[in-house]
């Protein structure tokens, strides 16, 4: 009996606890990352945040042979676990090398109260294959002090310095090596078992949707990641081999506009099931009106330029016309478009002079329905006048560039609303190169022409560069669907607040508006999920945008958890298949690996329900629960040709049903004991992959 009231008071414990400080930090910026800018501690020199590939890292470059270097990371360490990728690499392989990795943990207070954790392990990268290595830290079960695994592996246990340590707020990892030159990069931190790490959006100029995976490493398993497209279909599966830091999705792969899932599961060879741990979204918005994109934002005379134009039915009539000036003045290239979705190559003139210009969409009454802004760069050498923006906001300031200006030249500015010239502003006797800095300060105006000249007295000025640019003014019309973010299912009924506007979703989850342009506030609210903050920009007459919301978290759902063990030894049965059925609702999973536990927790859960579980070698084990709140059974399986079992209900045998549950008190003095029996479980970590599995 006491080994159930151990079991089932560390269930209960961390059933209760709420995690309030889980995190991760993956390097790619998306929404819910972490900054890696913010959270660095510099302690050695020579240690910064850099990039490897496409996504952020910690950096230490070029390592001296046998000298320690070392950062911190300041954040929240509550969880009792954290995850870390290592990778080590040099410029040119010649050989193997080693590195090791030591861990100090410091209080709010900055007092350190763990030091020296892992010191003399190395680690061999190959030279032909240096693959990454995953770190894992975890609480002891006693909360004395902390584990470090690498790739699944026990590397060393140390005890807190002080009795009382406090909030553990900073991390500090120090890195050597017995070879000179080494890098050392560290990426994909998180406080759960598994992360996956991506670019929030896929645009539609990219090659590729390139991805990060970071997981842990049990045995008898692999891992894999398959990828959905927003219909739910699996469009591209890559078994995980660590191999490799980046994978990539290619563009042809991402057709259709809507979400994308990166899913991470690891498949168990013992039970041959596969177990969900970790998934990452991103979108594609596909435009859904007219639109025109240019592949680059800056070119060279005589640069193969291509032309990308879209119109969601095709109608005769339409054309572009890319501006561009030369000697005799400003002209234009035109072309006739001849399907929905158009793509032209053109090479830009060698006679074309530095400047802003724009690429225009036009309808068959030659009205401008979209367009494109890019920049023309002259050699070095030749005068040149350029924005730093080529669309602004009506408080924005503005930043003239320009370069070799003769002596005594001109800038003049003009800020016009339509054909009409509103203000004016000259800056006399320039030469050579700088910046000029211009506030429009809420004028009522909608362009920008900034030109340099060389006066000429009595006669016409000598024009050496011009510059345009587009000033957001009166309102866009914005419009699109807002989306649960489990399911990627419409939600109708939403409130969705966009700058001084607002509107409701239809059934379809349809929204749409007419509302400022530049950047305007958004604000999403809806019964029964999280309220949606954050920002979109109107760059255009027409926007589509699409949101996604989450589900608030339901506080009063119901559990069953427990422990299935052996009848005679009270080992904990691993893999072992446990079914519960209600009528035509059944629900199955395999008991941990590692601790024989197990836990349902879907919606629903209530009454009565019958249990059956099942393991090689074992009778098959078939009773009745009733399900109230969190109800924690214990399951004793009996060998097969095992001795009779005496008739006892407290066994949790073949007959009766236990729903006791331990006290918070009872639970806390347990935790020394239920060590001792099963050494190897983490207190706070196992539950946290149980529920993850669950999922």
């Amino acid at each position: 009996m006491k080994t159930k009231i151990v079991i089932c008071s560390l269930l209960l414990l961390c059933l209760l606890a709420v995690p309030g400080s889980a995190w991760e930090m993956t390097g790619w910026g998306h929404s819910n990352d972490e900054s890696m800018e913010d959270a660095f501690v510099l302690v050695t020199s020579g240690c910064s945040v850099g990039l490897y590939g496409h996504q952020q890292t910690f950096y230490i470059p070029a390592m001296s042979k046998n000298t320690p270097k070392a950062f911190g990371i300041e954040q929240d360490f509550q969880d009792g676990y954290l995850g870390f990728t290592v990778q080590a690499s040099y410029s040119v392989y010649t050989s193997n090398w080693d590195t090791g990795c030591t861990v100090s943990l410091y209080n709010s207070s900055g007092v350190k109260v763990l030091d020296n954790l892992g010191p003399g392990s190395y680690y061999t990268y190959n030279k032909d294959n240096p693959i990454p290595c995953r770190y894992e830290l975890i609480k002891n079960a006693y909360g004395t002090g902390w584990d470090l695994y690498r790739n699944g592996v026990f590397l060393d246990s140390e005890s807190y310095l002080v009795s009382s340590p406090g909030e553990i707020t900073k991390i500090v990892l120090t890195f050597s090596s017995v070879n000179s030159g080494c890098n050392i990069h560290v990426y994909d931190l998180c406080t759960s078992p598994a992360v996956v790490g991506c670019d929030e959006s896929f645009e539609t100029l990219d090659e590729y949707q390139y991805f990060t995976i970071g997981h842990p490493f049990p045995s008898d398993c692999y891992w894999f990641v398959n990828v959905y497209n927003p219909s739910g279909s699996i469009i591209q599966t890559n078994n995980i081999t660590i191999t490799n830091i980046e994978y990539s999705i290619e563009n042809d792969l991402i057709t259709t506009g809507g979400t994308y899932s990166i899913r991470l599961f690891q498949h168990d060879n013992l039970s041959n099931n596969n177990y969900f741990y970790a998934s990452r979204i991103f979108t594609y918005d596909k435009p859904s009106g007219c639109s025109i994109t240019l592949d680059k934002e800056q070119y060279a005379p005589g640069d193969q330029m291509q032309i990308f134009t879209y119109m969601p039915a095709y109608s005769s009539g339409y054309k572009v016309s890319v501006s561009y000036r030369t000697s005799s003045g400003l002209t234009a290239y035109t072309y006739d478009v001849t399907s929905a979705d158009y793509t032209k190559s053109w090479p830009l003139p060698s006679a074309a002079q530095g400047g802003s210009f724009f690429a225009y969409l036009r309808d068959p009454y030659d009205n401008v329905v979209a367009y494109d802004s890019f920049y023309i760069s002259v050699p070095l050498g030749t005068t040149s006048l350029t924005l730093d923006k080529s669309t602004y906001e009506k408080n924005d300031t503005v930043k003239i560039s320009y370069k070799y200006l003769p002596d005594n030249s001109d800038i003049t500015l003009q800020l016009r609303s339509g054909s009409t010239n509103v203000y004016t502003e000259s800056w006399r006797d320039l030469s050579g190169s700088g910046v000029i800095s211009f506030n429009i300060s809420g004028k009522a105006v909608d362009s920008i022409y900034v030109k340099a000249v060389t006066p000429v007295a009595g006669g016409t000025n000598t024009l050496l560069a011009e510059a345009y640019a587009k000033i957001l003014s009166g309102n866009g019309f914005i419009s699109g669907k807002v989306y649960d973010s489990s399911t990627n299912s419409p939600i109708s009924g939403a409130t969705i607040y966009i700058g001084g506007s607002s509107a409701v979703t239809n059934a379809l989850g349809y929204y749409e508006m007419t509302t400022l342009t530049g950047t305007q506030p958004v604000s999403i609210v809806c019964d029964g999920y999280n309220q949606y903050t954050g920002n979109v920009q109107l760059y255009s007459l027409s926007t589509s945008k699409n949101f996604y919301l989450v589900k608030t978290i339901s506080t009063g759902s119901n559990t069953l958890y427990g422990t299935v063990t052996d009848y005679y030894t009270g080992a904990p049965l691993t893999n072992a298949y446990v079914q519960i059925k209600n009528g035509s609702t059944t629900y199955s999973m395999l008991t941990h690996s590692k601790t024989g536990n197990y836990l349902f927790d879907q919606e629903g859960l209530s009454g009565s329900w019958e249990v059956t579980v099942t393991k090689t070698g074992y009778d098959t084990h078939t009773r009745t629960v009733t399900i109230s709140g969190d109800t924690y059974l214990s399951i004793k399986l009996v060998p097969i040709n095992g001795s009779s079992i005496p008739d006892d209900d407290s066994s949790s045998g073949s007959s009766g049903s236990s729903t006791d549950r331990p006290g918070r008190e009872a639970a806390r003095e347990s935790m020394k004991e239920f060590e001792a029996l099963a050494p190897g479980l983490i207190s706070l970590v196992v539950i946290k992959v149980i529920k993850e599995l669950m999922k």
